[in-house]
């Protein structure tokens, strides 16, 4: 059963208009059916202002209450009285007699680094009085507060059909998970799948198709629908400001089924072009599976089997081995029969000895793999394409080996492993091309992974996490200008584009580099416009309040940092396909080798679009 709301919708939307109608009984209005419909909206609006104003001064408040953390020169200026606010410097500013008369060098030094928080928070405390009135004005209007509860009642009734999509939602994730934690355990156990196992799959498939039908059926509704997709763009736009990985309809199919091999024992090899978001999936399984930082290996050709499995070192230990020492060490002096005073002092010996001074001594350090095993943790290996084939080799043992198996490391004298519950291994690669210099993989040592290729976003997703890096918390889109909506839509058209020019999927002989007459295709050699480059387009341009057009900073934040510059041409040809730049010139883009007849052969006002 779903959990239940603590209060009912029209429980809810009664208490908030409990909460904002006034103690006085107000005159009632003779107020026209329009009147009290724009009554009950701004009302709406009113509430919904408050609370943002109530918010930004919560958040003001933390900021100037915090004394501790400014320095002393600002502690000191706070001291002072006559502090110059925006509007004092106005008035000074367009006074004649003060231009002449002030002491300004005076008043620089009383402009300090916080006033313009507290001058905001002035003028939202101003601001909040003002609504507060209003809203007690049109709340003690009965007609329009009946009507306020009515469409308050309506919302809160698609919001929790809304919120049913999710619950819905996450049963059929669940269920995956819990149907794979059944099969990887008569996997590990070796057990074969009974008739209560079998009768539990289809029970499971059913059920997964039922919530499906409800998913489908609540979306039918095209206010729910909405409300529906407000809420997922809202959650995009969280992961996104959390630096999490975006957990799209694609992503979260390919987590499902990442997860299903790692819970059967089974390495997962993920390979994909550059950008495509490898890694990031791995330490997303890492972290929101398993609750833990993993291991982490970068291929490289310098790296030894000494990195990868322990190696021996001459220095002090680490700390926690040091406290592992000193616990074994005490350990053995209580088995003795000596007073208690002995003992303390012993102790306090040790303590210095070990803890607190160290000694030199050679040691074994643990590489990741090892680590991993011990602790029961992940481990990734990013890049095993460029790691020396001699290395991997070693792996092969390791990757057949099981939770409660035990492992010997050679490099330490033989020493025994267990390997606790919770490892597991994600390796990366490139898709071998041209494009990456890699190790070839031995065949036998393929088969005992699962692989997959982890593509770019399908264009609608990426449309989806752009637009929702730009909403507010409420999934209010923050654009004023339809055109900066075009542009959004264009860009990730361009960004679908690109990826496949650089991965050879598309073909075009008209960019820079191809060739018609024999059929060549051009190439992006270093450039692709990823999922990560796009938000380092976007973020700049939102900072900046959308003030200057979004080709600015597709210039500036991606063209401009190709490292090879005939892929910043054809980058720049792509976009004016695209209709981006289309009154520029050559010289403005300030790209080497970029000519005029470079660009209007892709600029639609002079030739015909792709």
């Amino acid at each position: 059963m779903f959990k239940k709301f603590k209060l009912m919708p029209g429980e809810i939307s009664q208490r908030m208009v409990e909460k904002i109608k006034p103690e006085e009984k107000i005159e009632q209005k003779k107020l026209a059916k329009g009147e009290i419909e724009q009554g009950a909206n701004d009302l709406a609006e009113l509430i919904l202002e408050r609370r943002d104003l109530e918010e930004q001064i919560r958040s003001d408040n933390q900021i100037l209450n915090k004394k501790d953390d400014k320095p002393v020169s600002v502690k000191k200026l706070e001291k002072k009285e006559n502090s110059f606010f925006p509007d004092d410097l106005l008035a000074a500013l367009n006074d004649p007699e003060a231009l002449s008369k002030l002491n300004w060098s005076g008043i620089s030094r009383q402009v300090l680094p916080d006033q313009g928080i507290k001058s905001s928070c002035r003028a939202a405390e101003e601001r909040l009085q003002e609504i507060k009135q209003k809203i007690a004005e049109l709340a003690g209007q009965e007609k329009i507060a009946e009507v306020y509860r009515e469409k308050m009642e309506e919302k809160m009734a698609t919001f929790q059909l809304a919120i049913n999509i999710d619950g819905f939602k996450k049963v059929i994730e669940n269920v995956n998970l819990s149907e794979a934690k059944l099969l990887a355990h008569r996997n590990d156990e070796n057990i074969k799948q009974s008739k209560a196992d079998e009768e539990i799959i289809k029970k499971y498939t059913l059920i997964k198709t039922k919530a499906q039908e409800r998913i489908e059926e609540l979306k039918s509704d095209p206010d729910v629908y909405r409300e529906s997709n407000r809420r997922e763009m809202v959650k995009y736009r969280r992961q996104y400001l959390k630096g999490k990985i975006v957990e799209t309809p694609s992503v979260k199919e390919q987590e499902s089924q990442i997860l299903g091999h790692l819970q059967l024992g089974i390495p997962v090899f993920l390979r994909g072009h550059l950008g495509a978001g490898k890694t990031e999936i791995a330490m997303h399984i890492a972290w929101k599976y398993y609750g833990v930082e993993p291991e982490f290996i970068s291929g490289s050709e310098e790296g030894s089997k000494y990195d990868m499995f322990t190696k021996m070192q001459i220095g002090i230990k680490p700390k926690e081995d040091r406290i592992k020492e000193f616990d074994e060490r005490m350990a053995e002096i209580k088995q003795l029969e000596l007073s208690f005073e002995d003992i303390e002092k012993i102790k306090k010996e040790y303590y210095k000895e070990i803890i607190v001074e160290g000694k030199v001594t050679s040691f074994s350090q643990y590489g990741p793999l090892v680590r991993a095993m011990k602790e029961g943790k992940p481990l990734i290996i990013d890049e095993m394409d460029g790691i020396p084939h001699s290395i991997l080799m070693r792996l092969n043992h390791i990757l057949t080996r099981r939770v409660g198996n035990k492992f010997k490391i050679q490099e330490n004298g033989s020493e025994e492993i267990e390997i606790k519950k919770g490892f597991c291994v994600i390796a990366t690669g490139n898709i071998k091309s041209a494009k990456y210099k890699r190790e070839d993989l031995d065949a036998a040592f393929l088969s005992r992974w699962w692989s997959s290729e982890v593509k770019y976003l399908p264009e609608e997703e990426t449309y989806k996490i752009l637009i929702a890096s730009l909403i507010d918390k409420r999934g209010d889109l923050e654009l004023e200008r339809k055109e900066d909506l075009a542009d959004i839509k264009k860009l990730t058209q361009a960004a679908t584009y690109i990826q496949g020019v650089f991965t050879g999927e598309k073909y075009d002989d008209k960019l820079e580099g191809g060739n018609a007459a024999r059929g060549v295709s051009a190439s992006l050699e270093k450039s692709v416009l990823s999922m990560r480059d796009l938000w380092n387009i976007v973020k700049p341009w939102k900072a900046a309040g959308f003030c200057q057009p979004l080709e600015k900073y597709i210039l500036t934040e991606f063209i401009k940092k190709a490292t090879v510059p005939g892929d910043a041409i054809r980058l720049a040809q792509i976009f004016c396909q695209y209709r981006f730049f289309s009154d520029w010139k050559a010289e403005d883009f300030g790209i080497s080798g970029l000519t005029q007849a470079k660009i209007e052969s892709h600029q639609p006002t002079k030739q015909k679009t792709i």
